[in-house]
């Protein structure tokens, strides 16, 4: 299993760390020490604001080992489609907080029973590398999207 990272609380890279663990995942030798710099770049990265979905995008289409499908509005059954087929799943959940909108991306490696295995998704407690959050968890950070008039993103990615 791939040793995931996390970020550290406050900060505006969830983009790339999600990007750098789902390349993990695959199987390429990436670390957060000699990487991250490079995937900021290719996210296009902007300090203290983080990432936008479609520059997410362009990054992951610079490799070719990776399959996704970007899915606005995403569903649970879209999710558990997903990776009952072996796919991973990023997510980016939106919200409004003091007046501005915030994010957060943080992928889906598997799913046992009711629950997600999750990597660095953060909450009031801080990021997590690794997490299992129960069913009910991840539906509530989806409505809280939808409540703040976001959609809630994810990307469907398969090894080719």
């Amino acid at each position: 299993m791939p040793r995931y990272v996390s970020q550290r609380k406050g900060s505006y890279d969830c983009g790339p760390i999600a990007l750098l663990n789902v390349l993990k995942w695959s199987g390429r030798p990436f670390s957060f020490k000699h990487d991250i710099y490079r995937l900021k770049k290719y996210c296009k990265y902007i300090r203290g604001k983080g990432v936008f979905s479609h520059d997410f995008s362009e990054a992951l289409r610079r490799y070719k080992s990776l399959s996704f499908c970007e899915r606005a509005n995403i569903t649970m059954k879209q999710i558990d489609d997903h990776l009952d087929v072996n796919g991973i799943v990023v997510l980016l959940i939106s919200w409004k907080e003091e007046g501005k909108r915030v994010g957060h991306y943080f992928i889906i490696t598997s799913k046992i029973y009711k629950f997600y295995e999750s990597h660095n998704f953060g909450d009031d407690s801080g990021y997590k590398a690794n997490t299992y959050l129960p069913r009910f968890k991840v539906v509530k950070y989806l409505r809280k999207s939808l409540r703040s008039h976001n959609e809630p993103k994810g990307w469907l990615i398969r090894k080719v």
